[in-house]
């Protein structure tokens, strides 16, 4: 996939939920049918332990970030992620840059809850 496009399984509770990503660096995925991937979380147990702690993980982020935007400043969750994503990660030909590096302001409105004006202004405030 190319930057910028969005991929994800759109299908997997029968239409009640969707769950979709957005590539910020050009990437290969694997694709797997649903079914197969349903067969191997109930009948192999190493796949199953896998996919409860991912499940599990992903709540526990979502939570965090909900709580953020009822109780923190807008300041404070910008600033909460820019160091968030200030990891390195790798992109290209083995070219590293910080995840915040690669991010939309779009985005990070999104992340935070705020809209793209206000997400700028503290960008720009703090100077990444």
């Amino acid at each position: 996939l190319k930057e910028g496009e969005f991929f994800g399984n759109l299908r997997y509770l029968d239409g009640q939920f969707s769950e979709f990503a957005k590539v910020l660096t050009p990437v290969y995925l694997r694709k797997f049918d649903s079914d197969y991937f349903k067969y191997l979380i109930v009948h192999e147990p190493e796949v199953s332990e896998w996919f409860n702690k991912q499940v599990v993980k992903r709540w526990c982020r979502a939570e965090e970030r909900l709580f953020a935007i009822r109780s923190l400043s807008p300041e404070e969750r910008v600033n909460r992620i820019c160091k968030y994503y200030s990891q390195e990660i790798v992109i290209g030909q083995g070219r590293k840059v910080k995840a915040i590096q690669v991010i939309s302001i779009q985005d990070i409105a999104d992340l935070t809850g705020l809209t793209r004006q206000t997400a700028s202004k503290i960008l720009k405030s703090i100077q990444l």
